[in-house]
């Protein structure tokens, strides 16, 4: 017999992750569970094959408690917890049992003391929790929204159709949220101490935004701190109370402000800003779009790769499909952007965009990192330009229109003869081979900033186009820096102009270059 002994029971079940951070969509893993009379063990594998590669282990004689628990952020240093979620109830009831056999001196201790404790006690009554595999942005004032990976008490489950429930811990993490976009959703709710925490410029960090009215001006202003990590990995904002994870860190600023201007007290009241679900079902949508196919516009198989291409695509800053309806004539159903084309907005508001660089470089900001989940994912758009981004509340951008977009194994695709193609957006390798990349789509998101900054005038304005090739390509003229834009600004849009396009940064370099330029707001004229 092995030091692990006798083989009690092999299950597969659900895992949370330990990670210090709660950050990843990856919360929960599915994993092989064994059971011995001397440790708990858990493996890879999935629900159709035998257990691989050995993820971790437990001694049963380091079991202090085996519940059945609502999950909770963990406050004793000295305690660590696993969460496993069962299929079912049996299951459950199951594994709690054997796992106490296991370890009958801790537990008998411990079954004494909640005796005692509960003497005058009626039980209380089992709640039942459930885990979203999905996201899901409601769709009416009475719906929830869901958070992937997020666990939900399900209060009344008795309607076939539709069940009560709540969420069991208040969002706070705005993934993909600009610096400018955390202050717009904080000022909006109002309330002081409110507070939401963000992605930082600095990759792998995270920053944390707080609303106050405790300042001179006695209006709502944003407070902005970056969550650091000290040399024992761990996180802190006041260097005396560091925590070995952000959910500690809140919770204690929660009770001492310690250093910021204000305590944190909760996170805004509006619904986080998750993408929709793409193709979850029935339902209400609320007021949506709806794209129908022109004749002779292109093929309908055309049309039907669009949309199966938008469904496959899910990001805060991208349009997302709800559904195709594909009896002739063919619809598309997506989200409805309140303000339209960003191209159309641009110039409507342009006298006052113009006076303000921040909510201009905000906007490239929010389309960069839309391009930097398509580069992520193998996706081409190959028609990036402001007449294809769309603007909706809160000054949210979203790129849409994917009519032209391809998913390639090797970022190169180069079109058959006779398609059209943009070509005051169009990169020197376009124009000449029609050889279409990520490295052409950067090209593109440079005329897009210059559109931004210039306030929607044309490129190349009174250009016609064989000249413009003959500018690109041959005398290698680019465009000129805009009046409003800052020279740190157009540096990176000269970048994205490159003649060779091995020599462009990818869009994660750009959105990372153009996330400190917020951050330390050095985009000020």
């Amino acid at each position: 017999m092995s030091i692990d002994g006798e083989t009690l029971k092999t299950d597969f079940m659900v895992k949370r992750s330990q990670m210090k951070g709660i950050f990843k969509a990856e919360n929960y893993r599915s994993r092989w569970f064994v059971l011995t009379s001397n440790v708990l063990r858990y493996h890879e594998g999935a629900l159709e094959t035998s257990p691989g590669r050995e993820k971790g282990r437990i001694p049963l004689a380091d079991v202090r408690a085996v519940e059945e628990v609502v999950y909770r952020d963990p406050v004793a240093r000295d305690v660590f917890v696993l969460y496993i979620v069962a299929l079912h109830s049996g299951q459950r009831k199951e594994w709690m049992d054997l796992i106490r056999n296991g370890a009958p001196a801790r537990q008998n201790d411990r079954s004494t003391n909640v005796t005692s404790d509960n003497n005058h006690r009626s039980p209380e009554p089992q709640k039942k929790i459930a885990v979203a595999l999905y996201d899901y942005k409601k769709a009416d004032s009475g719906d929830l929204c869901l958070k992937k990976g997020e666990q939900y008490e399900i209060l009344d489950d008795t309607n076939e159709n539709w069940w009560l429930a709540k969420n069991i811990r208040s969002f706070w993490y705005y993934r993909n949220m600009t610096r400018l976009s955390s202050e717009d959703i904080l000022k909006d709710d109002g309330r002081d101490g409110t507070f939401l925490v963000r992605d930082s410029s600095q990759p792998g960090m995270y920053t944390l935004s707080i609303l106050t009215h405790d300042t001179p001006q006695g209006s709502g202003v944003v407070r902005h701190y970056h969550i650091k990590k000290n040399s024992k990995k761990l996180y802190y904002l006041s260097d005396n109370h560091a925590f070995d994870n952000i959910p500690d860190l809140i919770f204690y600023h929660k009770h001492n402000s310690a250093g910021l201007i204000v305590r944190l007290r909760s996170p805004p009241q509006s619904a986080n800003d998750q993408p929709p679900t793409a193709g979850f079902g029935h339902g209400q949508f609320g007021e949506v779009a709806v794209k129908m196919m022109q004749a002779n516009a292109m093929s309908e198989d055309d049309f039907v790769l669009e949309a199966t291409t938008m469904q496959r695509l899910t990001h805060a800053n991208l349009v997302q499909l709800y559904g195709v309806c594909s009896a002739a004539p063919i619809y598309i159903v997506t989200e409805f952007m309140k303000h339209g084309a960003l191209l159309q907005y641009l110039r409507r508001h342009k006298t006052r965009l113009l006076d303000q660089p921040g909510k201009l470089l905000d906007m490239c900001i929010q389309v960069c990192s839309a391009m930097k989940y398509l580069e992520s994912h193998q996706f081409l758009h190959r028609d990036l330009a402001a007449r294809n981004c769309l603007v909706g509340d809160n000054n949210v951008i979203k790129v849409g229109d994917f009519g032209l977009a391809r998913f390639v194994l090797d970022d190169d695709y180069t079109s058959s003869s006779g398609t059209k193609f943009p070509i005051k957006w169009a990169s020197p390798e376009v124009l000449q081979y029609t050889r279409f990349s990520t490295k052409s789509d950067i090209w593109a998101y440079g005329v897009l900033m210059w559109e931004i900054f210039s306030g929607g005038e044309m490129p190349y304005k009174g250009v016609r186009n064989p000249d413009v090739i003959s500018l690109v390509v041959t005398q290698k003229k680019r465009l000129e820096c805009p009046r409003s834009c800052p020279s740190a600004i157009y540096s990176i849009m000269s970048l994205c102009w490159k003649a060779l396009a091995d020599h462009r940064p990818p869009f994660k370099d750009v959105y990372d270059d153009l996330l400190k330029l917020q951050e330390e707001r050095e985009y000020v004229g």
